[in-house]
């Protein structure tokens, strides 16, 4: 046995045997810790809260900060020509990261099995992406994931993740039945 370790450790020094040690798994990012508001946040915060999109009634907003660089609106809407139609619940969830690589490595963290990926270009007049941040210009990264399921039915939901350079937008949505 002694034999056997010795000879071991030599082939170690030698260099002749290598051990591989895992490596850790890369960690998820997460947004820029920071204990007053990112401004572009707080624009796109401020909108939401404010502005009823064309087209829909918005009520029962609430503005909820996750320190910083992550803000999470939650509201319900109703298409305003349709009263009768079953009013949609709203979750938006917006996040700032050091980098549009941490933005991106974070949207890749998300099971997107249900999702499209969407080849639409960034368009500026994009209204589901905040004024604020369509306000910053053409991002050098951009991407949008959707899904819908059940459209035009009481049980529709569905969803966006986009990304615009180090800003992440998560948004779900289902009918309130």
């Amino acid at each position: 046995m002694l034999v056997a370790v010795i000879i071991i450790a030599s082939l170690l020094v030698a260099g002749c045997i290598n051990i591989i040690t895992p490596s850790p798994t890369p960690s998820v990012p997460t947004p820029i810790h920071t204990s007053t508001h990112n401004p572009v946040l707080e624009s796109a915060a401020n909108e939401w809260m404010s502005v009823q999109p064309l087209g829909w009634v918005h009520y029962g907003k609430k503005e909820t900060w996750n320190g910083g660089n992550s803000v999470t609106i939650l509201f319900i809407e109703r298409a305003a020509d349709n009263y009768s139609a079953t009013p949609l619940a709203s979750n938006t969830t917006l996040m700032v990261f050091a980098t549009s690589k941490d933005a991106a490595k974070y949207i890749d963290s998300i099971d997107k099995s249900n999702y499209l990926w969407s080849d639409r270009p960034f368009d500026k007049n994009d209204s589901t992406i905040p004024t604020a941040i369509r306000a910053l210009g053409v991002p050098s990264a951009y991407q949008n994931w959707y899904y819908i399921e059940g459209y035009g039915t009481h049980n529709e939901k569905g969803g966006d993740i986009y990304q615009v350079d180090n800003i992440v937008e998560v948004v779900s949505n289902w009918a309130l039945s």
